[in-house]
């Protein structure tokens, strides 16, 4: 999970020292978007976790916002510039965190979690200022 975060505080760290990049890298901002894209994606998915047990434990209104989550990452990403997109994307990290801990699951996996997505939304936001 950790991991994870590596390319968001690497985009955090090229974006705010101004450090120059190879060419071949320098197009990290679209990498940094369709990343971003990516993983926002994947964890808006990552609510359904649980949706195949009994219909009494599986919560309609979380499949919705899991959806509704990965649909706004996806049209912001198509209707706004970057830096508006980073901040978007920041907000719907930060809820689908919120779905998460309203599940209430394993408490050493939350903990994770929040700091994963301080880390991620905290990256997020300082490209997006800096740009």
């Amino acid at each position: 999970m950790f991991s994870g975060v590596i390319p968001f505080a690497a985009g955090a760290v090229i974006s705010l020292s101004g450090i120059s990049v190879p060419d071949m890298l320098s197009a990290w901002p679209a990498w940094y978007q369709a990343y971003t894209l990516v993983i926002g994606s994947f964890m808006a998915g990552s609510l359904w976790l649980g949706a195949d047990r009994a219909a009494a434990q599986a919560s309609p209104g979380l499949l919705i916002v899991s959806n509704l989550a990965a649909l706004g990452l996806w049209v912001a990403n198509g209707l706004l510039g970057l830096s508006a997109f980073l901040i978007a994307a920041a907000f719907i990290f930060g809820g689908i965190l919120a779905c998460d801990i309203m599940r209430r699951l394993d408490r050493s996996y939350l903990q994770a979690r929040i700091i994963v997505t301080g880390l991620v939304c905290l990256s997020l936001i300082c490209v997006a200022i800096s740009r």
